[in-house]
């Protein structure tokens, strides 16, 4: 028989362990917005629609992956004051940038083997492309939390197979600065559906496919909604990939208009006015529990 003492003692190592397991889980909220050639022209007239838009129209974020960021000194434009950004320079002007961001509730240090911030060779041989922007991402007191990378893959359906490449070469700079660190890959895939891929499967499939066969052990939030709507038509592009080991506590949100019923409602659910005004892609959000 166990001493009424041991027992006493027993259940409060156990009472205190579930305290300290609950405390170390954290919880954020990601973004992914690819807004349309953002600060092509150095007066940026949608800045005070998407001030607006940020701050009342999605989920309110920890971090965002940009997309088609033109002139990256410009996109603090649309954030609050305490937030921080990381892109690149690139090498010929209209280059559309990813740029990752966070609030003050993070920060972002470059991978201790790296010497920039980015996966140069998801750029392609001649530096066409655009590269992906990664970051491990700490706590305000300097815990490494994750790792962030930010994507914006080859667009149109004929290039699944230069998609692909992208994706290996990822999971291939992933596992060679593998660690106990989780990952969260997101952005605009630019991932189209079989057959219009000339694939047999749809390129989101195909992606998370070649990620694992890099051994990544990664998995793609569930979304069968669409992410881009214009004038042309619909493209569910935007995605986060995330290691095995995360949870997503709920739905990945998508701003309305890329799925209304109708694209002549008012203000930011008619189509024309989002279009001009915001973007032709919706923000996605995830929120993620380590």
């Amino acid at each position: 028989m166990i001493p009424l003492r041991t027992c006493i003692v027993l259940i409060l190592m156990f009472f205190i362990s579930g305290i300290e397991a609950k405390e170390t889980k954290t919880t954020f909220t990601i973004t992914s917005f690819n807004i349309k050639f953002y600060a092509y022209h150095e007066d940026e007239r949608r800045d005070p629609y998407l001030q607006d838009f940020l701050k009342k129209s999605i989920p309110a974020s920890d971090l965002i992956v940009f997309e088609e960021i033109v002139n990256t000194s410009k996109i603090k434009n649309i954030l609050p004051a305490n937030w921080e950004c990381l892109s690149y320079e690139a090498p010929y002007e209209g280059h559309q940038h990813v740029v990752i961001c966070h609030s003050d509730r993070f920060k972002f240090v470059r991978e201790p083997s790296d010497d920039n911030d980015i996966i140069d060779e998801v750029a392609g041989a001649k530096g066409s492309l655009r590269p992906a922007v990664t970051a491990i991402v700490t706590d305000k007191e300097g815990k490494a939390l994750f790792r962030l990378v930010g994507v914006h893959l080859k667009a149109s359906p004929e290039y699944s197979k230069t998609r692909l490449d992208q994706a290996a070469i990822i999971a291939d700079y992933l596992k060679k600065v593998h660690s106990n660190l989780p990952v969260v890959i997101a952005g605009d895939f630019n991932t189209y559906f079989s057959p219009l891929n000339k694939e047999t499967e749809n390129d989101k499939d195909l992606i998370l496919k070649a990620f694992n066969q890099g051994q990544l052990n990664v998995k793609l939030l569930s979304n069968d909604l669409f992410t881009f709507r214009s004038s042309y038509g619909q493209g569910q592009f935007d995605h986060f990939f995330v290691s095995d080991s995360m949870k997503a506590t709920k739905p990945v949100k998508i701003f309305e208009m890329c799925n209304a019923e109708s694209t002549t409602g008012e203000g930011l659910l008619n189509l024309a006015y989002y279009n001009e005004h915001i973007s032709d892609h919706c923000p996605v959000s995830a929120e993620i529990t380590l």
